[in-house]
Order: structure tokens, then C-alpha cells, then sequence
């Protein structure tokens, strides 16, 4: 018999925009809830439940501020506006402002939401109301101009008392506030660039009159830009401009037109707001037709030919406002977050984003993780802990996480995600959950504060990791047709035997199963399945027979750990039909 060494599993990801059979041996063709690092797959991230709102509160913005001891605040906004900060392992309760009650009235639904900070003052942004803002000191937000019964001597040209201003977006910008997308009391201005006069520490952006030759504050309208502004984004000393479909680059030069402004790209934009981040001076964008990366001068594709036609060919229709990209700077990893009715996603009708494809921008691959119908993310040290007394018995220290040192870390940042409980469901071959109008998942009757961690090696946060909030790991390769060995495809290929180069982090089974098809477009015959123990042994017999072998693995636990760098296939070919 013949013996195929099968080497680097990890190392180039997955490729369902390639059909099975054209993929590399060591590339796979479907990859949940898995990690591709060091020449490894390795069990992928998981959720751990470090908080529950008792209200119907669904998060969509958040922002990081340190107080003077280096303690984050971590504020968060709802749709409605209503802010709350977790400080210290807790959430206070609603800090709403003492002086926003006249020209407000959001929405529960609708437009999305945006955070910023600068110069220590607090921004939110919901592109149908007026933005608002928090000092340092103050345990309130105001809206960014004063309404009836504000503190005298706070005046603000954004906008006037007869004229609220709204924008879609609110981003710093050097020593400047940016409004992107206006509208000026009953005129919009999708095109139009506003930016304030520069700030200092503690000061908020109240100065916006471009008519004011004393300051440095003005506006633009970009006539050429089609579809209106989608957001905007600092790059080093530059400001990137998103449209749908183009970007325009924002310069400041001073003197008499302050900013200077030109085309950038009339090809590629942004899906929808929250959805740029910057990495080691580029953009990494969630464009509404591929995900790509700029510096200011080159572009380049990282999703063509590997997962942009499996992300873009499922986002749900009309949920482009859903669409948002989280940076993991501790994993160094991009998740795109998206709604999605890929027939691989565990939670489907969801509300919000149910899937996000996993970009290790260090390594250049890509997996999928599922997401339980999550709103937005943010960065946040939890300050997590748990008591003894109150872990179920039935939990492992791999499902409780962290370790000791963690609860008494407070300058570790954490992975944060928010999820709602309205309607999130899964098939019911998943879960005994049926499918159908029910708002409530798994008996989740509220929305959850969300850590994402590693399920034992590197975790760092001290809370439970719930099946609830958690899909299992699968890894699938198909369409194998050994023709890297100089097999014709015609051939059949019986595979007797596979020697996985496999770790159980936590001495727990893989369920490996093995199976083949005659025709390359056929689903694989699985005809072996075995629960294998890293631990005791160091191969698997297996009978499948066909043109195109196939192999998958599988956990019966969303905390069971495994790692598997390689593999060694034994086979012998038969006849020519």
C-alpha cells in the first residue's frame, strides 16, 4: 500500500470559493468554528457569558475610556441612545443626560450607531438623532447642542435652536471632530464633510461655524461621490473617505482651505458603517462587493478566490445595516460580521449577525465562527471572576476558563460581543429547538455581554463558555483526488487507514469520520466514523472507497480542545470505470 504524508494542515484555511478537487491537500472546504495558527487547525473561539441585562437592551455601539487610575470605562449605546458604563466588573445603571429630552426622540430600530473618543470626551452617533456627548467628570451625556435647562455658558454652533443637525457618521480625526452624511434641519447633504474647530483635552467639539474666520472649522460637499457618504476613518496622518461603490482621501493642509480633498479609488466602498479598521497603517474594509486592504496608495483583495463568493452570495438580503468588522488585537484577527443563510450556520432567522469569516492577518487565512444573533463588539478588560460556590458541578475548568492571576488583572483587554436573544433559533437536527416564531433561544430570555476566548490554551477570562452561546467545531475536506500522488481521477482509491498527528488539550475524543464519492460534485458517503483519543491512540482502519476520498472532524462539546497539524493516509488503487 501506498502511504501520503499530508503535512501543514494549518496553513492555508478555508476555500469554499474553490471546488474540492482543485483545492492544495492541506486547504479545506468547510472550516466552523476552528482556527488556523502555527501549521495548525486548532478548536476556534468561544463566548463566555460574563454578564445578562435584565432589560430588552440591545448594544450596538460601544467605546473605551480610562479614568485616571487606568481603569477602562466601557460605555455602550442602545438604539434608543441610552448609555450604560461597566466599570470594575459591573454595569452601572443607566447614565442617561440630564440635558437631552427636547429634539431627541430615537427609535428602537433602525439607523446604525456609532463611538468615538477625543480628547477624553465621549461621543455617540445614530445617523437619525443628534449626536450626543459625555466630559470627564460628568455622569451624563449632553446633546451636541444645549437644549432648555443646559448648564450656562455651554454654547455650541452645531446646528442652531431651530435647526437640528444629524450625520450619519462621527469620527476623529487628528485634533478634529468629523460629521459625515448631514442633514441640516430639513436639507440633507449625503456628500457633505463636515469638520469641527480643533479640540483640546476635556474639551467637546462644540465650534462647527464655517462661516467663523477665527477658527478652523468648515465643510465640503464631494459633488462627484455617488450614493452619499457610509463612514470615514482616520489612516495615519490622512482621512479616508467611504462611499458605497468609492473612497475619497481627506488631507489637512491649513491656511485658507484647512482640508484638501481627492478621489481615491472609484471602484470599492464600504457595506455600511463600523465596518473599516486599521492595521499597521492600512485599512482593512468590508466593502460591499469584497473585503480588500489599502494604505492610501495600493489596493488589494484578501477574500477573491477563497471566500468572497461564499460571504457575498449569502449575506442576507437587505441586512447590509447589520454588517460590522471587529478587530482583535490580542489574536490578531479581523472577524467580518455578517447576517448569513449559508447552509452551514448554526443559528439561523436571526435578528442580527449570525456568522462572521475570521481573517488571521498575520497567518492569511480564513476561517468561520457562528456568532449567536450578535449585535456589535468592542474591547473592554471585564474584570471577570466567578465564586466557588456558585460553579455548577457538572462544569469543567476548561468550561469556566481563565485562570487565577486573570481575576486580578484588570489591564487585560478582552474580546467583548453583544447579543440579543430575539429570534435566534437553530435547525432542529442541531438542537431539540424547533424552528419556528418563537422569540426566545434555548430559554434565553435576555440579551448577554458577550467575552470571546480560547477554550483552554492562552484563556484569560474567568466565566463560563454556555452550549447556549456556542456552536460546535467542524472541519471538512472533500473532493480529494490524490492526483498530487500522480493518481489519474479515474482510479478508485481505497483508503485503509489514517494516522492523524493529533493533541487533545483536554484529554477529550475527535469524532473522525471518513468516506468517499464517485463523481466530483457528489456529497461524500461517510461509511467510517470513529470517536478517536489523541491520548491512547495513534490511528484509525477505515474502508471508503471511491474517486474522490473525503474526511471530517467533529466534537460532541463546545469546550472539547484538539489540535491537528498533519496527517499520513494509507491507500491502494483500483480499477479504471
Amino acid at each position: 500500500m501506498a502511504n501520503l504524508p499530508i503535512r501543514g494542515l494549518g496553513s492555508v484555511g478555508f476555500m469554499p470559493d474553490v471546488s474540492p478537487y482543485d483545492l492544495p491537500l492541506n486547504a479545506y472546504s468547510r472550516a466552523d468554528n476552528v482556527l488556523f495558527e502555527d501549521g495548525k487547525v486548532k478548536r476556534g473561539f468561544v463566548f463566555r457569558t460574563i454578564s445578562n441585562f435584565i432589560d430588552d437592551y440591545v448594544t450596538t455601539a460601544s467605546v473605551v475610556s480610562k479614568d485616571n487610575t487606568g481603569q477602562d470605562n466601557f460605555y455602550i449605546c442602545d438604539l434608543a441612545l441610552n448609555v450604560k458604563r461597566y466599570y470594575n466588573g459591573a454595569f452601572n445603571t443607566q447614565i442617561n443626560s440630564t440635558y437631552s429630552t427636547v429634539n431627541n426622540t430615537p427609535s428602537s430600530a433602525g439607523t446604525p450607531t456609532n463611538g468615538a473618543v477625543l480628547g477624553d470626551v465621549v461621543y455617540f452617533n445614530k445617523g437619525d438623532e443628534t449626536p450626543i456627548y459625555k466630559l470627564t467628570g460628568e455622569n451624563f451625556f449632553r446633546e451636541l447642542y444645549p437644549k432648555a435647562g443646559a448648564e450656562a455658558g455651554v454654547t455650541s454652533t452645531w446646528g442652531d435652536a431651530s435647526t437640528a443637525w444629524k450625520c450619519k457618521a462621527l469620527r476623529p480625526f487628528g485634533d478634529f471632530m468629523v460629521a459625515l452624511h448631514m442633514s441640516e434641519g430639513a436639507a440633507s447633504y449625503p456628500a457633505r464633510v463636515r469638520f469641527s474647530d480643533p479640540v483640546t483635552i476635556g474639551q467637546p467639539a462644540l465650534d462647527w461655524d464655517a462661516s467663523d474666520t477665527t477658527n478652523s472649522a468648515g465643510f465640503t460637499d464631494l459633488a462627484q461621490l455617488e450614493g452619499g457618504i457610509v463612514d470615514g476613518l482616520s489612516l495615519g496622518n490622512q482621512f479616508i473617505i467611504y462611499g458605497k461603490n468609492e473612497a475619497w482621501l481627506m488631507d489637512f493642509v491649513g491656511g485658507q482651505f484647512i482640508m484638501n480633498f481627492r478621489r481615491l479609488y472609484a471602484d470599492q466602498g464600504v457595506i455600511n458603517i463600523n465596518c473599516v479598521k486599521e492595521i499597521d497603517n492600512s485599512h482593512y474594509v468590508f466593502g460591499a462587493d469584497d473585503i480588500y486592504r489599502h494604505n492610501g496608495t495600493q489596493k488589494e483583495t484578501i477574500s477573491d478566490g477563497r471566500v468572497r463568493d461564499f460571504i457575498f452570495n449569502n449575506i442576507a438580503s437587505n441586512t447590509e445595516d447589520l454588517c460590522f468588522v471587529h478587530h482583535s488585537e490580542r489574536f490578531k484577527k479581523l472577524f467580518f460580521c455578517f447576517q448569513s443563510t449559508d447552509p452551514h450556520a448554526t443559528w439561523i432567522h436571526s435578528s442580527y449577525c449570525n456568522r462572521a469569516a475570521v481573517y488571521d492577518y498575520a497567518a492569511n487565512t480564513w476561517s468561520f465562527i457562528d456568532l449567536p444573533n450578535v449585535v456589535s463588539s468592542g474591547e473592554a478588560n471585564v474584570g471577570s471572576s466567578v465564586a466557588f460556590d456558585t460553579i455548577a458541578q457538572s462544569l469543567s475548568y476548561a468550561e469556566i476558563g481563565g485562570t487565577y492571576d486573570d481575576t486580578a488583572a484588570p489591564d487585560i483587554r478582552n474580546e467583548v460581543f453583544f447579543n440579543t436573544y430575539t429570534r435566534i433559533e437553530a435547525p432542529s437536527s442541531t438542537v431539540s429547538y424547533p424552528v419556528g416564531s418563537s422569540d426566545v433561544h434555548y430559554e434565553r430570555t435576555e440579551n448577554s455581554f458577550l467575552a470571546l476566548d480560547t477554550v483552554l490554551s492562552t484563556t484569560s477570562v474567568v466565566s463560563p463558555a454556555e452550549a447556549k452561546m456556542n456552536a460546535l467545531p467542524k472541519l471538512e475536506r472533500t473532493g480529494i483526488d490524490l492526483d498530487e500522488a500522480g493518481l489519474e481521477t479515474r482510479r478508485y482509491k481505497n483508503l485503509s487507514a489514517l494516522y492523524p498527528q493529533m493533541t487533545s488539550l483536554t484529554n477529550s475524543t475527535v469524532n473522525i469520520s471518513v468516506g468517499a464519492a464517485d463523481l466530483p460534485n457528489n456529497a461524500p458517503n461517510y461509511t467510517t466514523s470513529y470517536d478517536f483519543d489523541p491520548a491512547t491512540e495513534y490511528h484509525l482502519n477505515t474502508r471508503a472507497s471511491g474517486r474522490y476520498l473525503s474526511y471530517k472532524l467533529e466534537t460532541s462539546n463546545v469546550t472539547d480542545d484538539f489540535e491537528i497539524s498533519g496527517l499520513d493516509a494509507e491507500f491502494l488503487t483500483t480499477g479504471k470505470r
